[in-house]
């Protein structure tokens, strides 16, 4: 499970989150995938450059780049269900439940 500094947890292998307060919510399943060097954020017994999510409804783009500790440089290219997330909206842009989320790093090349 992974927590955030207030305490709100939004990352469970169960399908029943609890908040700090214990009150019951049900989560959310989404897609998370890395892309490129960001791939070495995901955990280790991951397959491939995605891993499946049971998260809090209210858990933000930005709460889970921040929780899987990428750095906000590193967060290029952020894109839910394929529609491009800019910085400004991270913080706001809630997921929902079968959304998939894929972020690519700055990429340079010639």
């Amino acid at each position: 499970m992974l927590r955030l500094a207030g305490g709100r947890d939004i990352i469970s292998e169960a399908s029943i989150l609890f908040n700090s307060t214990d009150k019951r919510i049900v989560s959310i399943k989404i897609a998370f995938k890395l892309f490129a060097s960001l791939t070495d954020y995901l955990p280790p017994d991951r397959k491939g450059n995605v891993v499946s999510l049971d998260i809090d409804p209210a858990t933000t783009v930005a709460e889970l780049i921040r929780t899987f500790r990428i750095p906000e440089m590193s967060a290029h290219l952020v894109l839910v269900n394929g529609v491009y997330v800019p910085p400004a909206k991270r913080a706001q842009t809630q997921l929902a439940d079968g959304d998939e989320l894929a972020i690519w790093p700055p990429i340079a090349g010639g």
